[in-house]
């Protein structure tokens, strides 16, 4: 995962083979070729974030599952050079124009975390921490595009101190609609 996240998606067989160990039969025998390795480690991924993502949104107020959401984007994003942004936004994203596999588990992904906002948000507005006037959709859409720019914003080198400031900005808005 660690290689595809900081080369991509098309890095070379022989560098793949050199990180995880395996000479190519092996590698094609286990995982019927590096397409097969790199959608292991794009549906692990995938996991790890939905898991988190839903342990963020669980918490109560809105307020603190936004600053917990946002959080755990900073601490995957920031975490370390080379592997920097979300691994599905960094590599899947490019991957997806030309393979279909990928372009579904791309957008199922999206879909998911959409609809997992979604849910949220209208929970937040039926329990009072989010106004009834507010379109749901659009606190959803907002939520959902600032969750991208910080991946890409980070992928490019801008320091998590940046980030949280940006993040920090957005979360007042937020507050301050509600």
């Amino acid at each position: 995962m660690r290689l595809f996240w900081s080369e991509g998606a098309d890095v070379p067989l022989d560098s793949v083979t050199a990180a995880t160990g395996l000479h190519k039969p092996s590698l094609y025998a286990a995982f019927g070729g590096k397409r097969g390795l790199y959608l292991e480690a794009l549906d692990a991924y995938v996991a790890e974030a939905r898991t988190r993502m839903d342990e963020a949104l669980a918490k109560t107020p809105f307020a603190d599952a936004l600053r917990a959401f946002f959080e755990v984007d900073l601490d995957v994003f920031c975490a370390r050079e080379g592997a920097r942004g979300c691994f599905l936004i960094s590599t899947a994203s490019d991957a997806a124009g030309d393979d279909r596999q990928v372009r579904e588990r791309v957008e199922t992904v999206f879909a998911g975390m959409r609809r997992a906002m979604l849910e949220r948000v209208e929970q937040a507005m039926e329990v009072g921490d989010l106004p009834a006037k507010i379109d749901p959709q659009a606190i959803t859409d907002l939520v959902a595009s600032t969750h991208i720019a910080p991946s890409v914003e980070a992928r490019a080198g801008r320091s998590r101190a940046e980030l949280e400031a940006k993040v920090r900005r957005f979360l007042d808005f937020i507050g301050r609609a509600a």
